[in-house]
């Protein structure tokens, strides 16, 4: 009994001690000692609360007391987010859309907006409302991502090379009458090359 009373007690300091960092990061964040209210609030995420874990995004989005890091933002915004932090998963949303410190995503920014309008963020749901008209009104925004690993050559220097280097090799008539890749008026195959690139 008296070892369940000692732990209890010891988890209990625990919990007070995460709770006195967070209400210690609050006043210092609304006294504007934001490098020390990014510190508090660095212990009190240590102890697994989620509102440090947004208000460390927060900071760190907007460059409160730090540097400005998406990708930092983006980690403890989606920390929070998914143990059900209404506000962090509506900042979580907007990255996912924005494609500020991830890949844009409207899927998961959509079900962000979905998760945080179901418990009661007002800005997404408000963002829903308008979700439909927007990406109707909106093309979307092509990303390049290379996922071959082939080369795709520009139409002007499309010609197919390895029968352009048979047909010269083998003296044939189709030789003469293949376009050559360096009478191109903008230079050589190699400087067209090394513009796609």
């Amino acid at each position: 009994m008296k070892r369940f009373i000692f732990i209890f007690t010891i988890l209990l300091s625990i919990d007070l001690y995460a709770s006195s960092s967070y209400d210690r990061a609050v006043k210092q964040y609304q006294s504007r000692e934001y490098s020390d209210a990014l510190k508090s609030f660095y212990v009190s995420a240590r102890q697994h609360n989620l509102n440090a874990y947004y208000m460390l995004g927060k900071m760190h989005e907007e460059g409160i007391g730090t540097g400005v890091n998406s990708q930092t933002a983006f980690y403890w915004y989606e920390k929070s987010a998914k143990r059900g932090h209404p506000s962090a998963q509506y900042r979580l949303a907007r990255m996912y859309e924005s494609g500020t410190g991830v890949i844009i995503k409207p899927k998961k920014a959509k079900a962000w907006y979905k998760k945080a309008a179901s418990n009661g963020n007002k800005d997404a749901k408000e963002r829903l409302a308008h979700w439909e008209t927007k990406t109707k009104a909106e093309k979307p925004r092509q990303i390049y991502q290379d996922n071959s690993h082939e080369e795709i050559l520009p139409s002007a220097v499309s010609v197919d090379i390895k029968k352009l280097e048979l047909a010269t090799r083998t003296g044939s008539s189709s030789a003469s009458n293949a376009p050559n890749p360096t009478d191109d008026d903008n230079g050589s195959m190699f400087d067209s090359l090394m513009f796609w690139n």
